[in-house]
């Protein structure tokens, strides 16, 4: 997965807004699915993002997962992220 072409971002102290320029989208993240953005963009799999922030945060893989997938899953939802054919997630 990785960012949509037309989306942009905005970092705040809270967190992010994300803003697809191509159809006017935007999505206020708090600090944690800021955290994920910034992995996304420097090209991380959902993967290597569960196991940085399970090692960041001390907590287990199991605990992290579904609330990294969730969070994606609503990402792609709004068009604000694509998925990599050619990257296994």
């Amino acid at each position: 997965m990785h960012a949509a072409r037309a989306v942009r971002a905005i970092f705040t102290e809270a967190g992010a807004v994300l803003h697809n320029t191509a159809n006017g989208a935007t999505f206020t993240i708090n600090s944690m699915g800021a955290k994920i953005w910034r992995h996304l963009t420097k090209g991380a799999t959902k993967d290597e993002i569960v196991d940085r922030l399970g090692s960041e945060f001390g907590v287990s893989r199991d605990q992290i997962y579904g609330d990294v997938d969730e969070f994606l899953t609503g990402l792609e939802q709004r068009d604000l992220l694509q998925k990599d054919i050619y990257k296994t997630e």
